[in-house]
């Protein structure tokens, strides 16, 4: 894999500590640093304030709630964001349905697909 996030810091939001692990390791595996992962919205809110990531992995629900509002936050200060989702595109709301997006579950391969794409790196 090329490390083609060298020198980019990447917040994980995350409940499922396996697929936080999981996703953690791409992001390093493609060069990045992990910031976090954390599987709370007020954990990565703090993070994303005080850390100012260069992009995003945020799982859609978390406890009933949706990482939305983070979402528009990081989007408005410039921040690469990508959901991490077993859902359809047409279940995630229709302000972020043209947002990257890496299925649950992904192959590593599909992962770095998504992130050039996200982080606007060709292949």
């Amino acid at each position: 894999m090329e490390r083609f996030l060298e020198g980019r810091r990447v917040l994980i939001l995350e409940d499922n500590y396996l697929a936080a692990l999981d996703v953690g390791q791409l992001v390093e595996d493609l060069g990045g640093e992990v910031v976090g992962p954390v599987g709370r919205l007020d954990r990565a809110r703090a993070l994303a304030r005080d850390q100012r990531p260069d992009g995003a992995i945020l799982d859609v629900k978390l406890d009933g709630r949706t990482s939305y509002p983070l979402a528009r936050e990081l989007l408005g200060a410039g921040v690469v964001v990508v959901f991490l989702t077993g859902y359809e595109r047409e279940a995630i709301d229709p302000e972020f349905r043209d947002l990257p997006r890496l299925r649950k579950p992904y192959e590593a391969r599909e992962g770095e697909r998504v992130l050039r794409r996200a982080f606007g790196v060709g292949e």
